[in-house]
């Protein structure tokens, strides 16, 4: 399976850098339905919190049980991203999606936007819940927030499930190349966004052409004012003494990716303390794409003890 339109760049992607226990449910995928159905199902009950630095955070609670489950949603995105995971694992667990500061139906009145703010906003709605365990599955820009919000928890009883960022260790990107990297976005952020989601190695030949508009359209609507730092700090910070913490506590941290690593990238992955898990012939928003095969094995592994 080929990528579609692959791009030397990969800023916002990973590259550059049930009922029963026997049965699970079965969902539709969205790439074989309508695609507007996105905004059909969720947030009808949404909740608010405070984050640490006093933005309020929308969130949405579901389901009952002793374990939470809580979807943290990559850059430019929402809960919406989640829609096809609520149904799944609702009947077994309590499951929470939330908008991060600055997506969706959450503040926007902050000053720095930033992974430890976002990080931030996860602790804040977690808190809301009383869990023996706690799992936190976050995609693409998600992934790192969970990382920093896991680091910043007391509670040894966190799993974390990385969707899509990390195929190799994660390494910042110089100031100089960003500011280049930046540029056609601070010039016209709706219309190179969308391009640049369309054709960034974000979905293979496959991929519902629907779906990509749906996504690249939704994306390009962001404020650019918080689109554009959150990138920057996304691209630009270190975060190897945030996984070296998480592997001293030995935290469970878990990568869910679309395509393999190489074998030398992979060794240093598990060095760090990762585990790796792939779904092949998908592209980079695979709870989206393939959310059968998606639920299925983030249930697998949720299971593992």
């Amino acid at each position: 399976m080929r990528r579609k339109n692959a791009s030397s760049k990969g800023f916002l992607r990973r590259s550059s850098g049930p009922d029963g226990e026997s049965q699970t449910p079965r969902l539709r995928p969205i790439a074989e339905g309508r695609v507007e159905n996105l905004e059909k199902g969720i947030m009808l009950n949404t909740l608010k919190t405070i984050s640490a630095d006093g933005l309020e955070i929308s969130y949405t609670q579901y389901g009952k049980g002793n374990d939470l489950i809580l979807f943290v949603h990559g850059w430019s995105c929402d809960q919406r991203y989640w829609k096809n995971q609520i149904e799944f694992f609702k009947t077994k667990y309590q499951v929470v999606t939330l908008d991060l500061g600055g997506h969706g139906k959450s503040g926007t009145d902050r000053k720095n936007w930033t992974i430890p703010s976002f990080g931030d906003d996860v602790i804040s709605v977690a808190k809301q819940f009383n869990y023996r365990s706690l799992f936190l599955v976050g995609h693409s820009l998600g992934a790192m927030v969970i990382l920093d919000a896991a680091s910043k928890l007391d509670s040894e009883r966190i799993r974390l499930f990385l969707v899509d960022m990390l195929t190799k260790k994660y390494r910042p990107v110089p100031d100089e190349i960003f500011r280049d990297f930046i540029k056609p976005f601070r010039r016209n952020f709706k219309t190179h966004t969308k391009e640049w989601v369309r054709t960034d190695n974000n979905f293979v030949e496959d991929s519902n052409p629907e779906l990509i508009e749906w996504i690249s359209t939704d994306m390009s609507n962001a404020p650019p004012e918080i689109a554009i730092p959150s990138l920057y700090d996304l691209r630009t910070r270190n975060f190897d003494q945030t996984i070296a913490q998480l592997k001293k506590r030995s935290i469970s941290m878990t990568l869910i990716n679309s395509k393999e690593s190489k074998k030398k990238d992979k060794l240093e992955l598990m060095q760090l303390g990762f585990r790796i898990e792939i779904i092949p012939e998908v592209g980079h928003f695979i709870m989206m794409e393939k959310p059968e095969a998606f639920n299925q094995k983030l249930f697998e592994l949720i299971k593992v003890k």
